[in-house]
């Protein structure tokens, strides 16, 4: 998860929001599917489009980029999948890829990403604990 467990034991300098103008007209997404994805198959592609277009309306519809969520952000997504599908297609289609976007936002040395806000929803919400809990039933892992 990082250092800071909670959004409230972020400083306030490294928080996302911060960071919200060099985000302006930068497709994100995009750029880490090109950095992790490259040789995907036809399947692979078709699910991360899809993640795409959802995670990127969800974020257009809370008046953030889809690369500065909070873990309010993330709760709110995954109260949306829980509500809509089965825990196995909130996890395969969409929890695996915001958890992975975010681990390589984190881990990407070209942005500020000092905390990691799914993981951070999965420590203090229901519906992220939910979809969490299904991964680590479902690997056996609690790292990501």
């Amino acid at each position: 998860m990082g250092v800071y467990k909670h959004l409230d034991d972020v400083p306030e300098r490294y928080r996302l929001a911060n960071f919200a103008s060099e985000y302006d007209d930068r497709d994100t997404w995009a750029a880490y599917v090109a950095d992790c994805h490259a040789n995907r198959s036809e399947y692979v592609d078709r699910m991360l489009r899809r993640f795409e277009r959802r995670w990127k309306a969800h974020m257009v519809d809370r008046g953030r980029h889809h690369a500065l969520a909070t873990p309010a952000d993330i709760e709110a997504f995954c109260a949306d999948l829980v509500e809509r599908n089965t825990l196995s297609t909130s996890y395969e289609t969409y929890w695996l890829r915001i958890e992975a976007f975010y681990q390589w936002l984190q881990a990407h040395p070209d942005h500020p990403h000092v905390y990691h806000p799914v993981l951070m929803a999965a420590a203090v919400h229901p519906n992220a604990a939910t979809l969490w809990e299904y991964r680590i039933e479902r690997t056996g892992v609690s790292n990501p």
